[in-house]
């Protein structure tokens, strides 16, 4: 039995068969759907990613002039610091310096209190030892008169 395709058939597969008018009426509605979805929701979502992306960018570029800001605040702080280490440094030369002289010269007046000291100490033992060599003598001389008298008489 052979089939005829009606007027209006465009692709015919047995059960599944298409034609023209419908075939117009899905494009129709598929055309008109895609129209108010883009009207109604793709525009709308596309204003909305812009205007977040937007809002990105600024802050993005914000972002970047802060942290600029910091990078130049890091290196004002390093510069800063090491200047300041610098006059610690010169600063402690200096202060060293001052001591290293303060204390070579109370080690001078130490060894000048020290040598006084000891020439006092060396002139009494000088002193002392006269006196003991004087009275040494005296009583040498006493001893030798005492002998001399009590042996011969």
């Amino acid at each position: 039995m052979e089939h005829k395709a009606a007027i209006g058939e465009v692709f015919n597969f047995g059960v599944l068969h298409l034609e023209w008018p419908t075939a117009l009426f899905i494009l129709v509605v598929f055309s008109l759907t895609m129209l108010i979805l883009n009207t109604m929701l793709f525009k709308p979502v596309l204003r909305s990613i812009e205007g977040r992306q937007s809002i990105l960018d600024q802050r993005s570029g914000r972002l970047d002039e802060i942290s600029k800001t910091l990078t130049d605040f890091q290196e004002e702080f390093t510069a800063k610091q090491h200047a300041t280490y610098e006059e610690l440094g010169k600063h402690y030369q200096e202060v060293h310096a001052e001591s290293a002289l303060e204390a070579a010269g109370i080690i001078k007046a130490a060894k000048e209190t020290a040598q006084a000291a000891f020439d006092k100490a060396n002139a009494e033992i000088e002193e002392e030892k006269n006196r003991a060599l004087i009275e040494t003598e005296t009583l040498s001389a006493t001893l030798a008169d005492l002998i001399h008298k009590k042996v011969l008489g």
